[in-house]
Formats: C-alpha cells, sequence, structure tokens
C-alpha cells in the first residue's frame, strides 16, 4: 500500500478523451485499444432511451481494485499506453485532447492526508500530451448532513 492511501481510500482512474469532435471508432483504430467505454455526441444514453449524450466521451478505465494507489492505477494505464504514444499524440493536434481522469475518494478527515506522483509518472503523462484532473471526495461524519427529526 502507498504510504499516501490509507485503507479507507478508494481510487479510480480514467485515461479518456471527451469532446464534440470525439469519434470513438477513430480513436480506436487509430491508437489500437478499445476502450472500456465510449459514445459519440448525440447518441442514446442507454439507461434513459429519452436522453441524448452532450458531447463525445473514449475512456480506458484501470482495472485495478479501487484500494491501489493513484501512482499504481496510473502506471497500469501508462503501461497499456506508452506503446501508443505517438498516435496519442497526433491525436491531441487534432483538438481531440487525452486526459487522466482520476477520482480519490477518501474518509480520512486528517490534515496530514496527501497524495504523491513519482516524478517519472509525471513525465510519462507529459510526453503523451496529456492533462491530468484530480478529483478529490471526501466522505467522513463531520462532513455528514444530519436531518432534523
Amino acid at each position: 500500500m502507498n504510504p499516501s492511501q490509507s485503507t479507507s481510500d478508494e481510487t479510480v482512474v480514467t485515461f479518456r478523451f471527451v469532446g464534440d469532435i470525439v469519434n470513438p471508432p477513430a480513436i480506436s483504430s487509430r491508437i489500437g485499444i478499445n476502450p472500456t467505454e465510449a459514445y459519440s455526441k448525440g447518441d442514446i444514453v442507454e439507461k434513459h432511451p429519452h436522453r441524448r449524450y452532450p458531447t463525445g466521451y473514449w475512456g480506458l478505465s484501470s482495472l485495478l481494485s479501487s484500494e491501489r494507489s493513484l501512482e499504481d492505477h496510473l502506471r497500469y494505464l501508462i503501461d497499456i499506453l506508452k506503446p501508443h504514444i505517438s498516435a496519442i499524440k497526433k491525436l491531441g493536434d487534432t483538438g481531440v485532447i487525452p486526459n487522466f481522469f482520476c477520482g480519490f475518494f477518501t474518509r480520512n478527515d486528517k490534515l496530514d492526508s496527501f497524495l504523491r506522483l513519482e516524478p517519472d509518472t509525471l513525465f510519462q503523462i507529459a510526453q503523451m500530451g496529456a492533462s491530468l484532473e484530480i478529483h478529490i471526495y471526501c466522505d467522513n461524519e463531520k462532513n455528514e448532513i444530519i436531518a432534523d427529526p
């Protein structure tokens, strides 16, 4: 376990392309990887057939346990993506910008909590021309709203 992540923390990470011009079959063909989830702008939302997706999306999610560290998830995806860096960068040049979406869920309310990423991981993300987005969600008893009886 990464010392920067306690046992009550959970992490999810997805490498993705999001935007109106995202064409999932073209992205899959260009980089040679199938996504874990994808849709085009205007596609019908399966669970809500009366709705349509407002933008396109191509995402490859880490399959590691959510209890693994942020670093582990990023390295897992980087290892998959590394042979395809040239194609990913070319897509970025067309306006389809790559992005790592990271969700970090913690129940730890201590001020000494932190996330740490190694320089090599950050360097490899930068080599892809990808941005890194980290969303931190804190769920603990002190943050709960208690309804009046």
